[in-house]
């Protein structure tokens, strides 16, 4: 019987007793619930903006490939992100090389061969469980494990493995045309001995180079006997406090009593308050003062400058300061015009930079020595026997000479007295070959360097990251392996296949996009993560590149770490073009997963 066949009394009850809805009132909610989603989305995605675009206002100036190729520096103005930058490469390339198998192998042993009984399901509970721990937990069993090794006994330390491949050792010698030879040992602890005469020996070819900051600055072309300074400094205004109790904590601006008391007098100095790089096209038209000035070293490590009538000698509480950036080098016009060659010289931008060799260089005496006594300038293709600057024209700082090596070769060792004018690779003097240099035995590590236990390299670094990522990878692999239809496995096992074929052949490949976006999201994770590198104890002024697994590396999340907490304002900003470059990494990472997952799904017929 249908309702319309029922008696009118009974339709009655059915209306009677059911709610009445108002049309109204459902439209009414349905558009509240529209509008509070919308709100939620529009806050989320306003806040982003906002975000994003802060950092891009504050770090997109510093881009460029100088940060690129840069290492860290103590000068904002020459700091770089190369060091951290191939260290998060190294650390997710090990990351993922172990994490995404391993998690998936084991995604597949627990949903498709293992049996359904009460330690599987205990072993599933854990892992969801392991999802949720935090990450610097993840740190400290990396640091106990895999850099210490439990510290066992008989297996070593990290500084002295107890089994390493790779490693060699050698003590040193030098040749009597002050070459540095060294000669190899049986092992770190090894007696040193004398030289032998007909032995092998590596003859390490060094090459003096001059250090360099690795940014030019504008130099300011001055009369002889010039007494002024020309400075850089930050725009933004400090207050000066001075410290009165011992512990408190050291903030921009506070000067000790006995700093504020005994400042250094600039006479007649000029500052320009610019925030920007220093170019001549930046500071001519920032804001200029010339007057007497007084500078001393605040708590935070950073110079600041008080402007100072005349008489005054410290510096009093509440004075405006100003933090130094930059001291400009002069050029006196007698320095300027004295006529030189261009020499052939080596430089070396920063420590760990480019070594440039073969180019000509010309080299200037700095007046008072400020910042640096020499700055050196690259002679053009066309160079004269003299060349003379400009006013504001870019020039190198030069800080030091040093020894970089550029080259190993195997020679013969001939041993000849000292009184002998024997020449040519591997004589050594009989007084020098008596004894290997003090303090000077070295190690050499090939590419495929190993030791035991794996220390605080890269290896122990990615293994670490990779213990945060796993249940993650673990959890979204058994997922996409559910989402498969039960009657593909049924329909493959009934013809024949066995459940190594089933998996391999249908069920894999049915869930590789999921998987794969799990993945995304874990090594996501992973190439943001610092709290575990950091607890690991790796260090942060690393100014080489790793070249094994075993080398020592930084991370672009610590670095901005690191920068991000220093109070220089450049510094801030350099961490914020830091982050730049990390989502950089982070697209580039997940854009490399997507092509990967398109190319690997096999859409089922």
């Amino acid at each position: 019987m249908t309702v319309m066949d029922r008696p009118p009394g009974e339709i009655h009850l059915l209306t009677r007793n059911g709610e009445r809805r108002s049309v109204g009132r459902r439209r009414l909610i349905n558009s509240g619930f529209f509008w509070f989603c919308m709100a939620i989305t529009s806050t989320a995605v306003i806040l982003l903006t906002v975000l994003l675009t802060t950092i891009a206002v504050r770090g997109w100036d510093g881009l460029g490939m100088d940060f690129l190729q840069n290492y860290v520096s103590r000068d904002p103005d020459s700091a770089g992100i190369k060091a951290a930058l191939w260290g998060s490469v190294w650390i997710c390339a090990v990351c993922g090389l172990v994490a995404l198998p391993v998690g998936v192998a084991t995604a597949v042993y627990l949903e498709e061969f293992a049996p359904k009984n009460r330690l599987t399901s205990f072993i599933r509970t854990n892992i969801s469980n392991l999802a949720g721990v935090p990450s610097i937990v993840y740190g400290i069993i990396g640091l106990t494990i895999f850099a210490r090794m439990f510290g066992l006994p008989g297996i070593g330390t990290e500084t002295e493995p107890g089994f390493t491949i790779g490693s060699s050792w050698h003590d040193t010698y030098y040749a009597a045309d002050g070459s540095r030879l060294e000669a190899p040992l049986a092992n770190r602890n090894a007696e040193p001995g004398p030289l032998l005469d007909g032995s092998t020996a590596i003859r390490v070819n060094e090459t003096d180079a001059s250090l360099v900051d690795p940014t030019a600055l504008p130099m300011r072309l001055v009369p002889d006997g010039f007494d002024g300074r020309f400075a850089v400094a930050s725009p933004e205004a400090l207050s000066v406090r001075i410290r009165t109790d011992p512990d408190e904590t050291a903030a921009p601006g506070m000067l000790s009593e006995v700093r504020s008391m005994n400042p250094s007098i600039w006479q007649e100095a000029t500052v320009y308050f610019s925030g920007e790089r220093m170019t001549r096209e930046n500071l001519e038209p920032a804001e200029v003062r010339t007057t007497r000035w007084m500078t001393t070293e605040d708590e935070t490590g950073d110079q600041i400058l008080v402007a100072a009538p005349d008489g005054a000698t410290s510096i009093k509480e509440g004075a405006q300061a100003w933090r130094l950036r930059s001291v400009l080098p002069m050029i006196t016009e007698r320095e300027n015009g004295r006529s030189r060659r261009p020499e052939a010289i080596n430089v070396l931008r920063a420590e760990g930079g480019a070594l440039t060799t073969g180019s000509e260089w010309f080299e200037f005496k700095v007046h008072k020595r400020m910042p640096t006594r020499y700055v050196l300038v690259e002679a053009p293709s066309s160079a004269s026997e003299s060349h003379s600057l400009s006013d504001w024209d870019p020039v190198l700082p030069k800080r030091r000479n040093t020894f970089v090596e550029t080259g190993l070769e195997a020679v013969r060792v001939r041993i000849v007295p000292d009184n002998s004018d024997a020449e040519g690779p591997g004589v050594v003097l009989a007084s020098d070959a008596a004894a290997p240099m003090k303090g000077e035995r070295s190690e050499r590590r090939a590419w495929y360097y190993f030791q035991f236990p794996f220390g605080k390299g890269v290896l122990a670094g990615g293994l670490t990251l990779m213990l945060v990522i796993l249940p993650i990878v673990i959890i979204a692999s058994i997922e996409a392996l559910r989402a498969v239809p039960n009657s593909l496995r049924q329909a493959s096992l009934a013809m024949g296949a066995t459940p190594w074929q089933t998996v391999r052949q249908v069920t894999l490949p049915a869930s590789i996009p999921m998987i794969m976006t799990g993945s995304i999201l874990a090594m996501s994770r992973a190439i943001g993560e610092a709290a575990p590198i950091l607890v690991l104890g790796v260090a942060l002024f690393i100014t080489r590149v790793p070249q094994n697994l075993m080398d020592q590396f930084t991370i672009l999340p610590m670095q901005v770490y690191n920068w991000a907490g220093r109070p220089k304002g450049e510094f801030q900003d350099l961490a914020a073009t830091g982050i730049i470059i990390l989502l950089a990494v982070l697209l580039t990472f997940n854009l490399t997963a997507v092509l990967i997952r398109q190319r690997l799904q096999k859409p089922l017929q």
